[in-house]
């Protein structure tokens, strides 16, 4: 066997077939039964292991076992005397190799069976997470699934009673132990099962510990005693069969754990899995059924499974069961048929079709293990008193397979591996042995990384209680905290590409907007989501961006500055859609005009109008604009958050300060901490929106209260005839940096304009049907001038009103934090739960270690690289 590295990426796992050998009692003593008894032996050296002796001799055998990269178990023994015994009372003696990989073959299960068991005790990891190969035993009811657990077993138990039928998984180990005369039972302690007994009180003591081959050498001498339990036989029946009846027409995922050490029993861990049932006139048990299906398909799904497909002996072309296998495993690289009942099939065998039968007539596929072989069996209605033992049955069931098939029938060398229980269960055995003994190597990655996150999970715990014991410090750690997230805003602004929480595109950051505006009740009331009604809803507006727009990024899945910069794009275009949208009636006109001594020009009536109709428009685009940037900060506190988390082991953290991924880690783990912090930043936004909203509002109010004095300080392009003051964009770089160059010749010319456009007004009809059509073309061209001015400069507001003293202020609000008494006492809770924490991750910590010292130990004692 071979645990010195997990396979390459891309290299195949060794066909299943190739670890198929005869057993090698039957290869040096065909016509002895298997051994049923033995002399105890001493305590095994990890580097030096004997072959059995018989009663009565102990000659010194050395024997040292390696273990080869392939898996293979390697070993060379001197002995000065031969040994012989009696077929009828022990099993035929094994080679010291042979002996060697038994040895290290029990050691390497109760390693693996210790670490699993440890590892059980963990809530947030459990052995089932390790990378380990299991069999589990798959097939319909009356297929012989159960005699064949109780054959490996080498002992008749029943789990379930009359025609029940299991109903949640049986995991049962097999541990062969030579030295013990009668086999031991366990049951492995799971306080959330019912069926399971309460601790003992007392110490568990010697004799109920289950045994390992050699408890002084193990490194798993004394690690169950604390979680099996050893029970009685007819008890463990009783406990188990309820275990399955309590579920009723149901079943569970849930295991059984049951432990067999025996002299005569294999060294392996099978999962017994409920028979399936292919027909039921019952829709009751047709469901119970379909959950049967599903709870088994579960387990074969698990491509570290081998599937024991158990099929009784016949038509290979009709075999359910490994039909089913075939569909989760096409190419039966973890896949071993199991063809039981073969004595019933000995008169259908004959010398010309034995080869082609054991293959499957060309039905079976070459490359997938298929035993065939005879279970022990006995009449129903004899009585227990006149029924010959178990293990002379298991023995007679072997002679007579190999005696019909090979001896009368002349089965071919190379077919007698797949022949009878005996080199079915040495193949098994074989199999874990070489996957476990690969697969310890990944274990021990496996644990050593989960042993440096325990570690460092405690180190960030343990940093957190000193930073939290005492509530003066506590205050100190929550301001500073917050001052480390005021700092990672500045770093989320200006782009980061390590923050994924909150990316969004253009059009589910507006759906989501429109969403929270309902939500909040600002829509209608105090704005639109659309900026004109010449959008029907929301939806034609985002089609509007994302095409004759051409809003950048529009697509895009971004967060931070990239869609602050977004934003502003949005909020300027919903600007340039404003319109007045009124038609000036006469009577406005006269009382524009008003009543002096001295005549009022055209200019100044309408001035009067746009203050009179602006504002009521302006007003509510401010609203917009105000609540879609305070939006856009409150969702960006989850997206800073995982920044300061992610940034550590980035290309570019050295760029950052280390505290970020430390602070966040209290933010994380804190909910206190986070509540406090996140709410003073919800109320600065609130604050800043405030005061931008009141600034904004005052400048456009400025604005429309003299909008001739913008016209002659306009820098804005020259209009050609075919152009409109609506019309005109924001310039680009190229267009301004000419504009320089003609800033001053070009002030004036809208006023200019706008001048003529008064000039044209007939001054002999005060209130004509043309003096009407003209001032209202001139006030909406005149708004849409201030319009486009404001849309300009928006980004500038939004920037200097907004961003930079939210920037700018914000860390130091941050230091403003107070505690409340519900903080305070949150933070005394906060710190008992941190010493149980850390209390739970020490003894986490010690089972990982445990478990690392336990595989260091057997890789060092059984030479295993």
């Amino acid at each position: 066997m071979s645990s010195s590295s997990s396979r390459p990426p891309g290299q195949a796992r060794p066909s299943l077939d190739s670890d198929v050998v005869v057993s090698p009692n039957r290869q040096v003593m065909p016509d002895e039964l298997p051994n049923t008894g033995g002399k105890p032996k001493e305590d095994i050296n990890p580097s030096s292991v004997s072959a059995e002796t018989p009663v009565g001799e102990e000659p010194p055998t050395t024997s040292t076992t390696t273990v080869r990269p392939d898996g293979v178990l390697t070993g060379s023994s001197k002995s000065s005397s031969s040994t012989s015994g009696t077929a009828a009372t022990r099993r035929p003696s094994a080679s010291p190799a042979s002996a060697g990989s038994n040895s290290v073959r029990s050691r390497l299960l109760n390693l693996i069976g210790d670490i699993k068991l440890k590892l059980s005790q963990l809530e947030d990891f459990s052995g089932e997470q390790l990378p380990l190969t299991q069999f589990v035993i798959c097939g319909g009811q009356s297929a012989g699934k159960s005699r064949l657990v109780e054959t490996l077993a080498g002992a008749t138990f029943n789990f379930v009673s009359g025609t029940l039928g299991s109903r949640r998984p049986t995991v049962v180990e097999f541990r062969s132990d030579k030295t013990l005369t009668e086999p031991r039972w366990y049951l492995l302690k799971q306080s959330k099962n019912p069926f399971e007994p309460e601790p003992r009180t007392t110490a568990t003591s010697a004799a109920q510990r289950p045994s390992t081959s050699s408890d002084s050498g193990s490194p798993t001498a004394n690690s169950r005693s604390a979680d099996w339990q050893r029970l009685p036989l007819a008890e463990l029946q009783a406990r188990v069969s309820r275990a399955h009846e309590e579920l009723g027409n149901s079943v569970s995922a849930d295991p059984i754990y049951v432990r067999l050490e025996s002299s005569h029993c294999v060294d392996m861990q099978v999962v017994d899995l409920p028979g399936f049932r292919d027909f039921s006139d019952n829709p009751d048990k047709q469901v119970l059924a379909d959950k049967i299906d599903t709870l088994v398909t579960g387990f074969m799904r698990n491509p570290r499974n081998i599937m024991l497909c158990v099929e009784p002996s016949g038509d290979a072309a009709n075999l359910k069961t490994l039909g089913r296998c075939k569909k989760l495993d096409p190419n039966f690289e973890r896949t071993i048929l199991i063809r039981t009942k073969l004595d019933k099939y000995y008169t259908d065998l004959s010398p010309m079709n034995i080869n082609s039968w054991f293959e499957g007539f060309g039905d079976l596929p070459k490359v997938m293990p298929k035993f065939a072989l005879s279970l022990p069996f006995w009449r129903e209605d004899t009585a227990e008193s006149d029924r010959p033992p178990f293990l002379k049955l298991r023995e007679a069931a072997v002679e007579r397979d190999l005696s019909t098939c090979v001896t009368e029938l002349g089965l071919k060398p190379e077919l007698h591996r797949y022949c009878g229980y005996e080199n079915m269960a040495h193949s098994l055995e074989r199999i874990i042995e070489r996957r476990f003994a690969s697969e310890v190597k990944d274990i021990l990655d496996l644990l050593e990384a989960r042993e440096k996150a325990y570690t460092d999970k405690r180190a960030d715990f343990q940093r957190e209680l000193a930073s939290t014991g005492d509530p003066a410090d506590f205050l100190k750690t929550i301001r500073g905290t917050g001052g480390t997230y005021a700092r990672a805003l500045c770093d989320i602004m200006h782009g980061s590409l390590h923050s994924h929480v909150g990316r969004t595109t253009l059009a589910d950051e507006l759906m989501d907007f429109e969403h929270y505006s309902k939500i909040k009740g600002l829509t209608p009331d105090r704005y639109d989501v659309v900026p004109s009604e010449d959008f029907r809803d929301l939806n034609e507006y985002i089609d509007y961006l994302g095409g004759t727009g051409r809003c950048p990024g529009f697509s895009s899945e971004i967060n931070g500055g990239a869609q602050f910069l977004r934003l502003l794009y949005e909020i300027e275009v919903y600007f340039r859609f404003l319109d007045i949208q009124h038609n000036v009636t006469e009577r406005e006109i006269i009382q524009s005009r008003g009543v002096g001594t001295t005549e009022v020009a055209w200019i100044d009536s309408i001035v009067k109008l746009i203050r009179l109709h602006g504002p009521t428009k302006t007003r509510r685009a401010v609203d917009y604009v105000s609540e879609r940037l305070k939006w856009f900060f409150t969702t960006q506190k989850e997206s800073i958050l995982q920044f300061m988390l992610e940034v550590r082991g980035t290309c570019d953290s050295h760029l950052y300060s280390r505290l970020l991924y430390e602070k966040a880690l209290l933010m994380k783990e804190n909910q206190t901490i986070k509540k406090l912090i996140f709410d003073r930043f919800d109320s600065v936004v609130e604050r800043h929106q405030q005061v931008f909203h009141s600034l904004v509002n005052r400048t456009i109010d400025s604005m429309l209260q003299k909008p001739s004095a913008l016209l002659k300080g306009s820098s804005m392009p020259s209009i050609s005839r075919n152009e409109e003051l609506d019309t005109l964009l924001l310039p680009t770089k190229s267009d301004t940096i000419q504009r320089i160059h003609r800033e001053f010749s070009d002030r004036g010319k809208l006023d200019m304009y706008l001048k003529r456009l008064i000039a044209s007004i007939p001054d002999n009809n005060l209130a004509g049907s043309d003096v009407v059509e003209k001032v209202t073309g001139i006030l909406v061209t005149t708004f849409a001038f201030v319009r486009s001015f404001i849309a300009d400069e928006l980004e500038l507001f939004a920037v200097s009103f907004y961003q930079l003293p939210m920037l700018r202020r914000l860390e130091a609000d941050m230091h403003e934090i107070v505690l409340d008494e519900d903080s305070r006492a949150e933070a005394e809770t906060r710190k008992a739960a941190l010493e149980g924490e850390i209390r739970a991750i020490d003894a986490k910590i010690g089972v990982v270690q445990h478990c690392i010292k336990n595989i260091k130990t057997f890789r060092r004692c059984c030479s295993v690289g």
